[in-house]
C-alpha cells in the first residue's frame, strides 16, 4: 500500500495532512466499534481557501515556510556583515571571531564575500539535506535563523547597552 506523496519525495501523511488538489485532508482512524480500525480520510472544510491560500498553486507550506527561512538566514547574515562593517570601521566595535577580525582588517570586501559565500553554502546544504530528512533541515535552519535574528536584536540594542553600563 503506497502513502501519497509530493513531488519531491516527501510523505505529506508524516505532515499531517495531504493535498489533492484544492482539498486539503487529514488522515483520520475510524473508531474500532464503527469500522475495522482501518485509516479513512475526512476533508475539513474550507481550509484550502481560508488557511490555505496557495494551495491552489500546488504549494506546500512546510516547503515555502523552509524557502522563507532560508531566505531569512541569508537576509540576516547580510545585515549581520554589514552592521558589522560599519561599526568597525567607526570604531565603535571589535569583532569578537577572530577570523573575521582579521579578514576585516585585511580586506572589508573580501569579508563581506566570505561571510556570504557561507551562508549560500548553508542554505545549498539544507536543501540537498532536506530532500533526505526534511524534518531536521528544518529544525537545523530554524535554529541558525533564532541565532542570527539575536544576533540582529544585539546589532540594534548592544551599542546602546554597553554605553549604558560604562
Amino acid at each position: 500500500m503506497s502513502s501519497p506523496c509530493h513531488s519531491s519525495g516527501i510523505n505529506l501523511i508524516d505532515e499531517g495532512y495531504v493535498i489533492s488538489g484544492e482539498k486539503i485532508t487529514y488522515p483520520v482512524t475510524q473508531p474500532a466499534e464503527a469500522g475495522r480500525g482501518r485509516s479513512d480520510e475526512v476533508e475539513k472544510p474550507g481550509y484550502s481557501k481560508a488557511v490555505f491560500p496557495l494551495a491552489k498553486a500546488g504549494v506546500v507550506w512546510p516547503q515555502f515556510c523552509f524557502a522563507l527561512l532560508l531566505g531569512l538566514v541569508i537576509l540576516l547574515n547580510y545585515y549581520d556583515i554589514m552592521h558589522t562593517i560599519y561599526l568597525y570601521s567607526h570604531s565603535l566595535a571589535v569583532e569578537g571571531n577572530p577570523l573575521m577580525g582579521y579578514l576585516l582588517k585585511a580586506d572589508q570586501r573580501l569579508a563581506l564575500m566570505i561571510k556570504m559565500g557561507v551562508a549560500v553554502v548553508f542554505a545549498i546544504v539544507m536543501l540537498i539535506y532536506a530532500r533526505i530528512h526534511f524534518k531536521r533541515a528544518f529544525l537545523y535552519t530554524s535554529l541558525i535563523a533564532l541565532v542570527y535574528v539575536l544576533v540582529a536584536l544585539w546589532h540594534m540594542t548592544g551599542i546602546y547597552i554597553t554605553y549604558w553600563l560604562t
